[in-house]
């Protein structure tokens, strides 16, 4: 009987293991800044982009909450990507953007508002 329950805790343990690693890569994608604020009207760097796939990060205006116009983007590979540089293709209306990191299928899958200065 004793075996018989040292096996079954055994196989749980193992069943909690593999489900905690397969949602453990599940938070993969995240856009990294400097904790300062961004002083450039022409490109922004990104500390570190991590993603899951292949994609693109883009620069896109904040109008009243909402994503606006894409004033920039640029492509990230699967992984880390550090000091990920996105320029501006025009000046945005105003000084809060957001980073919009995409997937290859276009899905966005992490969004971090930026604060710029000198506009």
């Amino acid at each position: 009987m004793k075996n018989i329950a040292l096996k079954s805790a055994l196989a749980a343990s193992v069943l909690v293991a593999t489900v905690a690693s397969a949602s453990a890569g599940s938070g993969v994608n995240h856009i990294f800044l400097d904790s300062y604020n961004q002083d450039s009207n022409s490109r922004i760097e990104l500390e570190l982009v991590r993603s899951e796939t292949a994609g693109t990060v883009e620069i896109v205006e904040l109008v009243g909450g909402a994503l606006g116009d894409t004033l920039g983007t640029t492509s990230v590979n699967a992984g880390a990507n550090s000091n990920v540089f996105v320029h501006f293709n025009g000046a945005a209306a105003s000084n809060d953007v957001a980073a919009v990191l995409k997937d290859a299928a276009g899905n966005v899958v992490a969004i971090e508002e930026i604060e710029i200065d000198n506009f």
